[in-house]
């Protein structure tokens, strides 16, 4: 079954989204948040939940964690080109654990597998940042 989500789009680049998950549609308004931030927002929320599924899955958490995305659109400004990574943890972890995280991050997201593998990426994890 697919999933599905809807757009009605109001003039002057305004946009309500919602979906079966959401009550509440989600306006947006590109002249502030463009959809292409919209999608990198995407992409952190995806890897935090990720990883969070993954620490479950070997009984930790990563309560706290958050995400920073830099991206860079390319020369013609119609295409991210390039998008760094960033991820702090507050808690303290095993070398185990750090590496369960890193990995899920790098290869299990969701919307990291959807987008584009050509766009270059970088990630940096950072860890017991309080």
């Amino acid at each position: 079954m697919a999933n599905s989500v809807e757009t009605i789009y109001k003039g002057n680049f305004i946009s309500n989204t919602s979906s079966p998950l959401n009550q509440d549609p989600i306006a947006t308004d590109a002249s502030k948040f463009s959809p292409v931030a919209l999608l990198i927002s995407a992409y952190g929320s995806c890897l935090l939940g990720t990883m969070d599924y993954a620490a479950r899955q070997n009984h930790f958490e990563v309560n706290g964690a958050k995400t920073k995305i830099d991206f860079e659109m390319d020369q013609n400004q119609n295409k991210v080109a390039k998008i760094d990574i960033k991820v702090f943890f507050e808690s303290v972890f095993t070398d185990e654990q750090k590496q369960i995280l890193e990995f899920a991050a790098r290869n299990y997201c969701h919307v990291g597998k959807t987008i584009d593998p050509q766009i270059e990426r970088t990630f940096e994890f950072s860890f017991d940042q309080h």
